[in-house]
């Protein structure tokens, strides 16, 4: 009943053999079980069995000339055994040990002869000696060759698999770096958002008492006119105020004028600032949040790595274990195996017949210590790594700024314009409100804001536009939140600021003389550049309306006449014709070096070329060229708005700005 090839079955032939064949075939046969029961470990252990094996085996007829049986080895070398009982070393010794007894026995009783009729002085014979010399370098080279070096495979493998759990830490350490770097960015930008913050409480303070003060000194004058004058001290209510005292009485104080001009800057400036905050605010939160879902993948990502490693070293400790069980069991009955062969059935028969020496012999071979085979195939498993700290798991849940958890959308959300302030009341002079100052919160630069707005220039922004004592104009500010305000020093070149019927407000460029706002500093490359301008022409008088500074004509925004046209201007000229001097006009321009263009608002482009195309052009001059030429080709001319973005807008982008600025 038991498989062909199992050690059982292929000993219970074996010994019908020897009965039949002798002991010269019975030392040959044992090498038969030897390599056959080793053998079938392996084949028994994938559930395999072997017809060829068995036929070199069981030759009841066979005259033992050659050695052949002794190659029936399993075909492959890599192979898991299993400890299992029908595989116990006793399985295969149990035959090894009665064939070495029956030899001893025979010896001693005097009945040891060859199969072919030989007396037996010379042992077994040479083919017998032969046979087991085969045996013993089967054994000793191939069998123990091959365990060894199935021990040293799995070893190494072992090793490896505790260095893959190292290198999950590897790879947390790598990333500690870039975390490391990201977290410094995060407490930079939180530390630049509390600074602005607190520069944000001071502006307010300042506009707050600046704007009362006014309030205040207004409040003293109203008896000498008619003009109502509300409780707000909003830099709009105050101005409108003004305005109706200038009709009143044709001239206001110069004192109230000065007022006014603090007010007006120190609202704007917290205005600027409030953006300025704004963006600080949403720059901290974007690398607030970026820190926390890269700290969520790293520390993640580790977790799962060293757990995932932990398991899979573990199950191939489990599984190797089996395998070294097995081969310790191999080992020790090959370890005995060879004892017999070397110690009893390759002896001389005179050896073994002395006084007690074969049954020595035999008893050596049965009390082998299994200890030292065992240790010379035992595997080391080293310890697992313990897990690591993830250094960045406080990142992981913030208390601080609650990120978005939903994907973005396809399209940008549009920037909301904040609600204004409602400007509280200070009727009560015991008193000490904080209001929020007017309404100067720069709609158009929040909505404009993604279309890379260089710079905005709106006078009908009240806000936007400082005067000097006389109500000429100082400054004209950028309500970009970009700084680029344009200013003159000299109180004798400074434009005038009308106020229409309508109500619009226009910056007036227009009277003898050079007139000029301008600003050293605007960054204008690189191109393109797109520009939308709303201007009153005036006459036909040709002259520059604006130019850049360094280098100068490279940023020309001219008016010729005879016929009437508008001129961009880099080196070489780009025309539009246009109708009408005296009435208001809104063009676009994009400068472009080679292909440069003009339109009238939301009309097709005119597409001509600009030649020279510098890589650094910096500095904005309205009223006069960049060269500083003075009257040269001067233009009378005023301006409602003028807005610099950068890059060149798609079709869509341009109609939407157009929209937002009309």
């Amino acid at each position: 009943t038991a498989p062909p090839c199992s050690p059982v079955a292929v000993a219970q032939r074996t010994e019908t053999m020897a009965m039949r064949t002798g002991s010269a075939c019975s030392v040959r046969t044992l090498g038969c079980i030897v390599a056959m029961s080793l053998a079938s470990a392996t084949w028994l252990a994938y559930g395999t069995t072997t017809t060829g094996g068995t036929a070199m085996c069981d030759r009841p007829g066979d005259t033992c000339k050659r050695d052949h049986m002794l190659l029936a080895l399993p075909p492959s070398r890599t192979h898991v055994l299993k400890p299992n009982p029908a595989l116990e070393p006793s399985a295969l010794l149990s035959k090894a040990r009665a064939l070495a007894v029956k030899r001893v026995s025979r010896v001693i009783a005097g009945r040891a002869r060859d199969a072919d009729g030989s007396s037996g002085e010379d042992g077994e014979g040479g083919t017998s000696a032969e046979a087991m010399a085969t045996i013993l370098r089967l054994l000793e080279s191939d069998i123990l060759s091959e365990m060894r070096n199935e021990l040293d495979i799995e070893q190494d493998e072992i090793k490896d698999r505790v260095r893959y759990i190292g290198e999950c830490a590897d790879d947390l350490s790598a990333n500690n770096a870039t975390l490391g770097r990201q977290a410094k960015s995060v407490s930079e930008a939180e530390a630049d958002r509390i600074a602005c913050l607190g520069r944000e409480a001071e502006l307010l303070n300042a506009s707050t008492a600046s704007c009362k003060e006014l309030h205040t000194h207004l409040k003293t004058k109203r008896t000498e006119h008619g003009c109502q004058l509300s409780e707000s001290i909003s830099v709009t209510d105050l101005w409108d105020h003004m305005t109706c005292v200038d009709v009143e009485l044709e001239k206001n104080s110069a004192a109230a004028r000065a007022l006014f001009t603090k007010c007006n800057v120190s609202t704007h400036n917290y205005s600027v600032t409030v953006q300025e905050c704004r963006r600080k605010a949403e720059r901290h939160e974007e690398l607030h949040c970026n820190m926390t879902a890269d700290s969520v993948l790293v520390c993640s990502t580790y977790d799962s790595c060293h757990a995932r490693e932990i398991k899979h070293y573990r199950d191939f400790k489990v599984k190797v274990q089996q395998t070294e069980l097995a081969r310790q069991h191999q080992v020790v009955a090959v370890d005995r195996i060879r004892c017999y062969v070397r110690t009893i059935l390759r002896a001389e028969d005179a050896e073994l017949a002395k006084d007690g020496e074969g049954e020595a012999r035999l008893a050596t071979c049965d009390s082998l210590a299994e200890e030292a085979p065992k240790e010379n195939f035992t595997m080391t498993y080293p310890d697992a790594p313990v897990a690591v700290e993830c250094p960045w798991r406080a990142w992981m849940v913030s208390d601080v700024i609650t990120c978005k958890t939903s994907e973005p959308t396809s399209e940008p959300t549009p920037i909301q314009t904040p609600a204004p302030t409602p400007v509280p009341e200070v009727s009560t002079p015991a008193l000490t409100p904080t209001p929020t100052p007017a309404p100067t919160s720069m709609p158009l630069a929040a909505q404009l804001a993604t279309a890379g707005l260089i710079a905005s220039f709106d006078a009908r922004n009240a806000s936007s536009v400082v005067l000097d004592g006389s109500g000429k104009i100082e400054q004209w500010l950028d309500s970009s939140g970009n700084g680029n305000h344009l200013s003159q020093a000299s109180a004798g070149k400074r434009p005038s600021l009308t106020t229409e019927a309508d109500g619009s407000r226009w910056i007036d460029f227009s009277k003898d003389g050079v007139v000029i706002l301008d600003n050293t500093n605007v960054e204008l490359t690189p191109w393109p550049v797109y520009v939308v301008v709303k201007g009153n022409f005036m006459d036909s008088a040709p002259g520059y309306v604006m130019d850049s500074l360094s280098p100068w004509d490279k940023f020309t925004l001219y008016m010729a006449s005879n016929p009437l046209r508008v001129v961009v201007y880099q080196g070489k000229w780009m025309t539009l014709p246009y109708e009408g001097a005296a009435d208001d006009h809104t063009f676009e321009l994009v400068f472009n070096c080679g292909g440069s263009m003009a339109a009238s608002a939301g009309q097709p482009w005119a597409v001509g070329s600009a030649g020279g195309c510098p890589t650094d052009a910096r500095g904005l001059r309205l009223g006069d060229d960049g060269g500083s030429r003075g009257s040269y080709h001067k233009a009378n001319f005023r301006l409602e708005y003028l807005y610099i973005f950068r890059g060149q807008p798609s079709e869509a982008d341009r109609q939407a700005i157009l929209k937002a600025v009309l």
